[in-house]
Order: structure tokens, then sequence, then C-alpha cells
């Protein structure tokens, strides 16, 4: 009786193996960092995080009636001549991909932007150096 439980057990354990269904996973998203002050290169471009200009999101354990924004600044230079200064505004809430902010350099997308790190802290003031932008290329 015994070897009849084993059996169907084991006959049962390699039907339910084949009865999976394949699912394709979708590759991550990586995103990268670019710091306050630096620059980044893109194609014949230089993009560059010059300024945090507001940083109103509600710091970390605080209630907040408004969750505010951070506003920053990149500064786009070709071949070392500014061509473009561009100002974003990202929430501090979740978004879709739908909604990500992008930049466009002479009508071409480069990047698309997902959040300013470090989010605010109660009581802690947080020095521009410490800032950084998540982001993604295209492709």
């Amino acid at each position: 009786m015994c070897k009849k439980c084993l059996f169907g057990l084991c006959l049962l354990i390699g039907f339910m193996g084949f009865s999976q269904e394949k699912v394709n996973a979708e590759t991550p998203l990586i995103l990268k960092k670019l710091f306050y002050q630096n620059t980044l290169i893109v194609d014949d471009y230089t993009v560059k995080f010059s300024e945090v200009i507001t940083d109103s999101r509600c710091p970390k354990g605080v209630t907040c009636v408004w969750a505010g924004e951070v506003v920053f600044e990149l500064v786009i230079n070709e071949n070392g001549k500014l061509i473009s200064t561009e100002t974003f505004k990202i929430p501090p809430t979740s978004y879709t991909i739908e909604e990500r902010k992008a930049l466009f350099i002479d009508g071409e997308l480069k990047l698309y932007l997902y959040n300013v790190l470090p989010f605010p802290e109660a009581e802690k003031q947080t020095e521009k150096t410490a800032y950084y932008i998540q982001f993604s290329g295209v492709n």
C-alpha cells in the first residue's frame, strides 16, 4: 500500500511540474545615479546636475497637508557650449512609467528621470552635495 501511495505521489508531482505556465520575465529596470554638480555624457552632449532649486517634499516621519515636490536644474552643453538649461519638478509620490520625466535634447529623447534622493528627514538638513538623480537611458 505504501509503495502505491509513494508512486502516486511521485506521479502527481511529475504532472504538476509539467503543467506550469511559461511566463516571460521582464528585463529589470536598472537606474543610474547622477550626483549633484556632476556631469554625464549623452551622445555628443554633457548633462550637468547643476542645482536643487527647492525641495519641499514632506520629510519622513512627519504628517503634511501637501506632499510637496523637488525642483532641480540640468544644464546641457554641446562641445563646451551652453545650449539649454532645463528645470524639472518631481513629486514625492509614486508615479507610473508613462508619467516619468524625460530629457529631450534637440527634440530627441535622451534620458528618463525617475527621482531625486535622498528624501528629506525631519529635523535633519540635507546637504546639497548629498543629492543625486536616478535616471535610465532610453534603450
